[in-house]
């Protein structure tokens, strides 16, 4: 199913969410060598400082995803 399609058949909650998770993709850093952020479940967490201790991530880009979900 192409995205247009998939978009057409999400509900109001549902379509939030997935706008939300692209806006994170596309904010967040791009793939460099074994790093790759876009598979941590970003809403599992409290705090951007547990998200970063979980995942080793720098604290600046963890306090980045939770302002892009805040914002979306």
């Amino acid at each position: 199913m192409n995205e247009k399609k998939y978009i057409m058949t999400l509900n109001e909650n549902e379509l939030r969410k997935y706008l939300a998770w692209k806006i994170v993709i596309e904010s967040a850093p791009k793939k460099y060598n074994d790093n790759d952020i876009t598979y941590i479940p970003f809403d599992e967490y409290k705090n951007p400082e547990e998200l970063a201790s979980k995942y080793k991530l720098l604290i600046p880009i963890a306090r980045k995803v939770f302002e892009v979900m805040k914002n979306a």
